[in-house]
């Protein structure tokens, strides 16, 4: 019998929660103790899938940032996959990439990182942990668990986002009825500031960001618990709208 190393346990441990039993906490020895040990979890998760996009909480720029990257299967069309069940919804912006920034040596400059967006797109993030109690999850067990994503919606979006104060924008989620409306925080530099963070983390982990990946960047409306059975739609002014039916 092969021995597993404590990321390895962990990595299986969390994907065995993503259908199955979820779990109390990841157990003493196994759970990370420090963000490098978090990322390898993360990583071992992957297990060699193509990244589709990551999320990243520009709002706490400039204090330290986190990341996750979001696997193919996680870029979810328009209906909520039957095995997320104890789905948060969040409103975000997200930013496409147009060009590659692979693993390299040097960090990637502000203006190369500007240079590689496209896009800003109106997008819902499920959010669910694999741990019972979403709250309660260590924070480091919190990270390797993808920061508690379980997909993303991609609405619609624009290129003319560039000359947007992004904390004037009105952001809304509606089902049945109106379900919440807000404007404010990350402003477009703690954005920009956390892509080109993003991508330097991303390279020094050998995995860079790529053309056709998308980052999230932080909710704007939620976490928030919303009533199945309906059809959701957010907006983001000026950027685009979004659906889901949960």
């Amino acid at each position: 019998m092969t021995h597993e190393t404590p990321t390895q346990t962990a990595a299986r441990l969390l994907r065995d929660a993503e259908h199955g039993s979820k779990l109390a906490h990841l157990p003493e020895g196994v759970a990370p103790t420090d963000e490098a040990a978090a990322y390898a979890v993360q990583d071992a998760v992957l297990a060699g899938q193509r990244v589709a996009a990551w999320k990243v909480a520009a709002i706490r720029s400039p204090e330290p940032l986190q990341t996750a990257p979001l696997t193919r299967d996680m870029m979810i069309e328009s209906t909520l996959p039957s095995h997320i069940r104890e789905p948060e919804i969040e409103v975000e912006i997200a930013i496409a990439l147009v060009s590659d920034l692979p693993p390299r040596e040097a960090d990637y400059t502000r203006e190369e990182v500007i240079e590689a967006l496209g896009k800003a797109h109106a997008a819902i993030e499920i959010v669910e942990s694999r741990f019972a109690v979403r709250k309660e999850a260590a924070p480091l067990s919190a990270l390797a668990d993808k920061s508690s994503s379980a997909g993303v919606v991609i609405g619609s979006g624009t290129d003319a986002w560039r000359d947007l104060d992004f904390t004037t924008l009105n952001v809304t989620l509606t089902g049945a009825e109106p379900i919440a409306e807000a404007k404010g925080n990350a402003t477009q530099e703690q954005t920009i500031n956390s892509l080109i963070w993003l991508a330097n983390h991303a390279s020094r982990r050998g995995l860079g960001l790529m053309a056709g990946q998308y980052v999230i960047t932080g909710a704007r409306i939620g976490p928030m618990v919303v009533k199945s059975g309906q059809r959701l739609m957010a907006g983001v002014e000026g950027i685009g709208e979004v659906t889901l039916a949960v």
